[in-house]
Protein backbone atom coordinates (compact mmCIF):
# COMPACT_ATOMS: atom_id res chain seq x y z
CA UNK A 1 0.00 0.00 0.00
CA UNK A 2 2.69 2.47 0.98
CA UNK A 3 4.80 1.65 -2.07
CA UNK A 4 1.82 2.35 -4.32
CA UNK A 5 1.22 5.69 -2.61
CA UNK A 6 4.86 6.74 -2.88
CA UNK A 7 5.10 5.70 -6.52
CA UNK A 8 2.23 7.94 -7.68
CA UNK A 9 4.32 11.17 -7.95
CA UNK A 10 7.07 9.25 -9.76
CA UNK A 11 4.61 7.93 -12.31
CA UNK A 12 3.03 11.36 -12.75
CA UNK A 13 6.46 12.83 -13.61
CA UNK A 14 6.85 10.16 -16.30
CA UNK A 15 3.86 11.67 -18.16
CA UNK A 16 2.05 8.35 -18.14
CA UNK A 17 -1.61 8.37 -17.13
CA UNK A 18 -2.21 4.66 -16.63
CA UNK A 19 0.54 3.97 -14.08
CA UNK A 20 -0.58 6.61 -11.53
CA UNK A 21 -4.17 5.47 -11.97
CA UNK A 22 -3.15 1.87 -11.32
CA UNK A 23 -1.00 2.85 -8.33
CA UNK A 24 -3.84 4.85 -6.77
CA UNK A 25 -6.23 1.95 -7.36
CA UNK A 26 -3.82 -0.44 -5.64
CA UNK A 27 -3.49 2.01 -2.73
CA UNK A 28 -7.26 2.31 -2.29
CA UNK A 29 -7.72 -1.47 -2.42
CA UNK A 30 -4.90 -1.95 0.10
CA UNK A 31 -6.51 0.55 2.49
CA UNK A 32 -9.90 -1.17 2.20
CA UNK A 33 -8.35 -4.59 2.82
CA UNK A 34 -6.36 -3.36 5.83
CA UNK A 35 -9.50 -1.77 7.29
CA UNK A 36 -11.43 -5.02 6.84
CA UNK A 37 -8.63 -7.00 8.49
CA UNK A 38 -8.49 -4.51 11.35
CA UNK A 39 -12.23 -4.72 12.00
CA UNK A 40 -12.52 -8.52 11.63
CA UNK A 41 -14.73 -10.22 12.91
CA UNK A 42 -16.85 -7.07 13.18
CA UNK A 43 -18.59 -6.17 9.94
CA UNK A 44 -20.41 -3.04 11.14
CA UNK A 45 -19.47 -1.51 14.50
CA UNK A 46 -22.23 0.00 16.61
CA UNK A 47 -21.86 3.54 17.90
CA UNK A 48 -24.54 3.46 20.58
CA UNK A 49 -24.77 -0.09 21.95
CA UNK A 50 -22.05 -2.16 23.57
CA UNK A 51 -23.20 -5.44 22.03
CA UNK A 52 -24.88 -3.94 18.97
CA UNK A 53 -22.07 -4.69 16.53
CA UNK A 54 -22.85 -6.80 13.48
CA UNK A 55 -20.23 -9.53 13.34
CA UNK A 56 -19.62 -12.56 11.16
CA UNK A 57 -21.23 -14.64 13.89
CA UNK A 58 -24.53 -12.77 14.33
CA UNK A 59 -25.17 -11.44 10.84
Amino acid sequence: GLAALLSIPLFIRQKDEFKPFLASTVFIIAMLVSTAIGLYPTLLPSTNAVNGDITIYNS
